[in-house]
């Protein structure tokens, strides 16, 4: 193979094992790489079937304290059924197994060892990263909604203090997300403090604008009217959610993705490439 093919080829692999390391796969949907990506690491075994390798490496792995209380915490947060050493050491093992799967395919195209490092090294901080991506999805998706769920509030108490009640009534018509959430506000209300319960909501998202809805309602489980805080919130939520749509779609309108400049180059210089040979190979036959 030619030094251009060689390094065409490495091009190819490097550009692939990213998006797929990155889960930016083009023409997909950001909910929907969100959704299969979830569904894989549940029933694929990224977190169950480890290898004996990373059983091993897992035992070796000391974390502190309160770096392995706050892994825990983002598990609970995310329905992740493993431990922070396992998760860690699934990422090793794997980054690894990306490593020597180049150095293999570096026996017939020896330029792609050059890559190898550093496609491994991304693998395994996308993999530790992903789980800090998915609660900032997470939040996201809350804060999105959190206009329309002050705004119900605010009618909610027009007929009703009960609290608990506003939550169960509209955690049926809430988003997935948010209705997990609930789910587990509602059950922490029932066995414990109202005001309590409310708060932990408030700091398991670490939200600004769901700390304002998460304060409007303790101050009434403490028996305040709370109806023209409510009205008022709803209010300057939507304007705020309003103006960071609009910020974002300026900035995706500026940008261009740089994941589809980069296929269409490999495209394009494909078939230049292809041209190219054949014109040289034509030109052979005359001389």
């Amino acid at each position: 193979m030619s030094v251009f093919g060689q390094i065409y080829t490495a091009l190819l692999l490097a550009i692939g094992a990213y998006l797929i390391a990155t889960q930016n796969i083009i023409g997909v949907s950001k909910k929907m790489r969100t959704a299969v990506l979830a569904q894989t690491r549940e029933k694929s075994s990224v977190f169950d079937a480890l290898t004996p390798v990373a059983v091993w490496v897992a035992k070796q792995i000391r974390l502190p304290e309160l770096s392995k209380a706050e892994w825990q915490k983002k598990f609970t947060i995310l329905g992740i059924k493993t431990t922070p050493e396992q998760y860690i050491a699934q990422a090793i093992v794997s980054a690894v197994a990306v490593f020597l799967l180049f150095n293999i395919i570096a026996i017939w195209v020896p330029i792609v060892i050059l890559l190898s490092a550093f496609v491994a090294i991304n693998f395994y901080r996308q993999t530790i990263g992903y789980v800090n991506k998915r609660l900032e999805q997470r939040r996201l998706e809350i804060q999105d909604e959190l206009p329309h769920f002050a705004s119900v509030i605010a009618q909610y108490l027009k007929q009703t203090r009960n609290v608990l009640q506003i939550l169960e009534s509209y955690k049926t018509v809430a988003s997935d997300t948010l209705a997990e959430e609930l789910t587990i506000t509602i059950a922490d209300m029932k066995t414990g403090h109202h005001e309590t319960a409310l708060h932990r909501m408030g700091n398991r998202l670490n939200s600004a604008e769901l700390s304002q809805i998460v304060r409007g309602l303790q101050a009434v489980v403490r028996g305040e009217d709370q109806r023209l805080y409510f009205e008022v919130l709803q209010a300057e939520l939507r304007k705020s959610a309003t103006d960071i749509r609009k910020k974002k779609e300026q900035l995706r309108a500026m940008r261009l993705n740089p994941y589809r400049i980069a296929i269409v180059g490999l495209i394009i210089v494909s078939m230049f490439y292809g041209m190219g040979h054949y014109f040289l190979s034509s030109l052979a036959t005359f001389f």
